[in-house]
C-alpha cells in the first residue's frame, strides 16, 4: 500500500510519541473496507476507506470521533469527488466538488456547516450553472442561473433562501419565456408567459403562488385560445374558448370541473347547450324553446 507524504508524516509522528490503535474492516468480498489509527492519549484518529472494488472512497482525520481537518473523497473510478475542511465534523473553509469526468461541479466556502459567501455551481461540461451568495446557508442578493449552452435561464433577487421582487427567465434559445414578482418566494400580482418563438402563451394574476382572476392563454401562432377565471390555482366561473380567433363554446365551472352550463357556438351562434355536473354531462339541448322549457336564462349569467 502507497500512502502521501502527509499521510506517512503523520503515521510517524503517531508511532513516535503516541500509544497507537491500528485496525482494519473489511467488505464481504475480503477487500479492505476501511483501516484505522487512533492516537488513543489525544483521542486524534487517522483513517482509510476503501470501495469493494479495492479504491479509495475517502480519507481523512477525526478529532473526538467527529471528521476534523482536510478530507477527501473519490468516485469509485478514483476520479477526486469531493474536498475540504472539517471543524469537528462541520465544512468549514473553502470546498470543492466535481463530476465523475473531472470537471468542477461546485465551488464555496461554509462556516459551521452553512453555506456562506459566494458560490458557483457547473454543468459538465465546464459552463456555469449557477452564482450567487450565501448567507448562513440561505440564497441571498442578486443570483444568475444558465443553461448548459451558456445562454441565461433566469436571474433575479433572493431574501433568506427565497425568491423576491421581479424575475425573468428565457427559453434555451434566448427567448423570453416568463416574467413576473415573486413575494417571499411565490408568484404574487401580473405575470407573463411566452412560447419559444416569442409569442405570448398566457397572461394574469397571481395570489399565494397560485392562479387568480382573469387569465388569457394564446396560441403559439398568437391567435387567442382561451380565457377565464382561476380562484385559488382552479378555473371557476365563466371560461371562453375559441377556434382561430372565434368563439367555439364556453363553460361554468366550479373548482376547477364543469358545473353548469356550456354553450356551444357555430360562426358565432349558439347550436346547442349543455348541463354538466361535477364534469359529467347530465343533459344537451339543440333548440332554444326546449331550453327556456326546463331553464332559466338567469342561470346563463
Amino acid at each position: 500500500m502507497t500512502y502521501s507524504i502527509a499521510t506517512l508524516l503523520l503515521l510517524i509522528n503517531f508511532s513516535l510519541y503516541a500509544q497507537i490503535e491500528h485496525y482494519k474492516t473489511y467488505h464481504e468480498n475480503g477487500a479492505l473496507k476501511m483501516e484505522h489509527w487512533t492516537d488513543v492519549k489525544k483521542d486524534i484518529a487517522y483513517a482509510e476507506f476503501f470501495f469493494s472494488n479495492g479504491t479509495l472512497e475517502k480519507k481523512g482525520e477525526f478529532l473526538h470521533n467527529k471528521a476534523q481537518k482536510y478530507w477527501v473523497y473519490y468516485y469509485d473510478n478514483g476520479q477526486l469527488k469531493s474536498q475540504g475542511n472539517y471543524e469537528l465534523g462541520e465544512k468549514e473553509g473553502f470546498w470543492y466538488t466535481y463530476y465523475m469526468n473531472g470537471q468542477p461541479k461546485e465551488t464555496g466556502h461554509y462556516k459551521n456547516d452553512l453555506r456562506t459567501d459566494y458560490w458557483h455551481s457547473f454543468y459538465d461540461n465546464g459552463i456555469v450553472k449557477s452564482e450567487g451568495n450565501y448567507t448562513d446557508g440561505h440564497q441571498t442578493g442578486i443570483w444568475k442561473f444558465q443553461f448548459k449552452n451558456g445562454r441565461i435561464k433566469n436571474s433575479g433577487l433572493y431574501v433568506n433562501g427565497k425568491m423576491n421582487a421581479f424575475w425573468t427567465s428565457y427559453h434555451g434559445n434566448g427567448q423570453l419565456a416568463n416574467e413576473g414578482n415573486y413575494i417571499k418566494g411565490s408568484r404574487k400580482g401580473y405575470w407573463k408567459f411566452y412560447y419559444e418563438n416569442g409569442n405570448l402563451w398566457k397572461k394574469g394574476n397571481f395570489k399565494n403562488g397560485k392562479s387568480a382572476d382573469y387569465w388569457q392563454f394564446y396560441n403559439n401562432n398568437g391567435t387567442l385560445e382561451s380565457e377565464g377565471h382561476f380562484v385559488n390555482g382552479e378555473r371557476n366561473d365563466w371560461w371562453q374558448y375559441y377556434n382561430f380567433g372565434n368563439i367555439s363554446y364556453k363553460c361554468q365551472f366550479k373548482n376547477n370541473l364543469k358545473s353548469g352550463y356550456c354553450l356551444r357556438y357555430k360562426n358565432e351562434d349558439i347550436v346547442k347547450a349543455e348541463k354538466y355536473i361535477a364534469d359529467k354531462k347530465m343533459k344537451e339541448w339543440t333548440d332554444y324553446r326546449s331550453f327556456r322549457k326546463e331553464n332559466s336564462l338567469s342561470d346563463l349569467k
